[in-house]
């Protein structure tokens, strides 16, 4: 399913249900009181949407394992979050939702809420932002606290035991970690997790860059131009990502490297067409897993990225980077480590940012996105210039 057909029914079909859950909850309260239990064996996270959204969500995950030794950490999230999860370790057990089609996701949820209910969690916490479907699954744990993210202005109903206010002027890794402190557990551990990749990996990457045609003194830059469907608006031009590529290529011989998923691999190709020095260019969209993807920028002297999930990669295996943003701010989405190895682009028009938690993640510009537009290539080779290529410029650790 593609992102607009799941917000669709998240909308049409989660509200009802929130409301016939809510009633049900009110007269459910009435007949039964449920007592809370002190001792916290099982506890339940979910959390659907992306990469780099649990990767900011590290923080969070590594105080509640602090907070909760012993008990049980399992982990609700969507298939394509498998390898993330295998390379974070932020449970003990995961469970993944298929979204390949409707029915599949349908079926899947019905078997999942089975498991659920018979594993008797005491603590269910929602990591996501006002998501009917996600409430829908916390309500239905039947944990005793049940915690989630709560807005008069996005209607849910009262399906929770704890509501946590979503302060949208603090950094994501600030709003996850409230879910967590409402338990009274320590949070002032902010660091993200530190990604590591294997020699093994490290070695295999090195010799599928040599069979591409990249040597050992190449200077590496890694370039992504794609930005997920939740919000295509997230994208620098391509026209400006070509300039500038084509600028780094004659001004420092470099070997520009592209990446991106499957379904990037049309738009990267028909950037590529529109720039000279196509020896000097690899496109590798889609042809490499999550493995393999970080053991490559940790070969790169700095990553070129749109505000998406590869920079929050990038900024936690401490790889220098440049980032776009726009539509979203940031002081919201930002690299959280200020270790002094990244540029951030960010106009702060008076329309931006524009995505928000209550607007479901929707531009107004209808992609005219000129946010991003009038951040000029020029601007961005100066800076660059100035970071990474001046004598004084060491990356720092």
């Amino acid at each position: 399913m593609n992102i607009n057909k799941m917000k669709a029914i998240d909308k049409w079909l989660g509200i009802p249900l929130c409301v016939f859950l809510t009633i049900f909850n009110k007269v459910w309260i009435f007949r039964k009181s449920a007592k809370r239990n002190n001792a916290v064996k099982k506890i339940l996270v979910m959390k659907y949407f992306g990469i780099g959204s649990i990767l900011l969500a590290t923080p969070a995950l590594r105080a509640l394992r602090k907070g909760y030794p012993e008990a049980k950490i399992t982990f609700l999230t969507f298939s394509g979050n498998q390898e993330i999860c295998n390379l974070l370790k932020v449970a003990d057990d995961y469970i993944y939702l298929s979204t390949t089609d409707f029915s599949a996701f349908f079926f899947q949820t019905l078997k999942t809420l089975y498991r659920i209910r018979k594993e008797h969690f005491d603590i269910s916490i929602d990591m996501e932002f006002f998501s009917k479907f996600s409430t829908i699954m916390n309500y239905l744990t039947g944990a005793q606290r049940r915690i989630g993210f709560f807005s008069r202005q996005m209607w849910r109903g009262n399906l929770l035991t704890d509501h946590i206010y979503y302060n949208q002027h603090r950094h994501i890794v600030d709003i996850f970690l409230a879910l967590v402190a409402v338990l009274g557990i320590n949070t002032k551990d902010k660091e993200v997790e530190r990604i590591k990749t294997s020699d093994e990996e490290k070695k295999y990457i090195r010799e599928f860059l040599k069979s591409e045609g990249v040597g050992e003194k190449d200077l590496l830059i890694g370039v992504n131009v794609n930005a997920s469907d939740m919000c295509y608006e997230r994208k620098w031009p391509g026209e400006s990502f070509a300039k500038l590529i084509s600028r780094l290529i004659t001004s420092h011989d470099a070997k520009v490297v592209l990446i991106g998923g499957k379904e990037d691999k049309g738009y990267v190709e028909k950037l590529v067409e529109g720039i000279d020095f196509k020896e000097k260019i690899l496109n590798l969209a889609g042809r490499l897993n999550l493995t393999q993807l970080l053991a490559f920028l940790s070969e790169v002297k700095f990553f070129i990225t749109n505000d998406s999930g590869p920079l929050h990669l990038a900024v936690s295996l401490g790889i220098p980077t440049v980032s776009f943003f726009g539509p979203e701010t940031p002081s919201l989405y930002g690299p959280p480590i200020d270790d002094g190895n990244n540029l951030v682009f960010y106009k702060n028009l008076y329309c931006s940012p524009c995505l928000s938690v209550y607007n479901v993640k929707t531009a107004v510009c209808n992609g005219d996105n000129q946010c991003l537009k009038q951040i000029s290539f020029e601007e961005v080779y100066k800076a660059i210039e100035e970071k990474y290529f001046s004598h004084e410029y060491d990356r720092l650790p």
